[in-house]
């Protein structure tokens, strides 16, 4: 899916990226967003966030009962989620990567997404 690259579109990746690692939800994102250029809507930003995750761009993070958060990092990788602060950490490991090659090649299946979470208690909460 090719999209132009609007100044919208710019101030919203640039707001993502100032937001790195946090995981942020769409209204995360437009309050970043909001604070040096009051004047974009939110359901623009709602709007650019689905474009980038269907363009693959980021993830977007789907849990049951919870608002959905976007991830500004699309390569394959897992994350721990604490059941105290809910924070969601990244957690890179190559293995699982490899996993999902694995498991692609012996059931003949094409794997095009990895989404798994863990949680518990994060280390600042423990």
């Amino acid at each position: 899916m090719k999209t132009r690259n609007t100044t919208q579109k710019q101030i919203i990746a640039e707001a993502l990226q100032s937001l790195h690692g946090t995981h942020p939800t769409a209204l995360d994102v437009f309050n970043a967003v909001t604070q040096s250029h009051p004047t974009i809507s939110k359901s623009t930003v709602y709007r650019v966030l689905r474009d980038f995750a269907s363009c693959g761009v980021i993830t977007q993070i789907e849990r049951p009962k919870e608002l959905e958060r976007y991830d500004d990092n699309p390569l394959p990788h897992s994350h721990f989620r604490c059941r105290h602060c809910h924070t969601i950490f990244d957690i890179d490991d190559t293995q699982l990567a490899t996993l999902a090659s694995r498991i692609g090649n012996t059931y003949g299946h094409q794997v095009q997404a990895l989404d798994l979470t863990f949680s518990g208690i994060c280390a600042k909460c423990k």
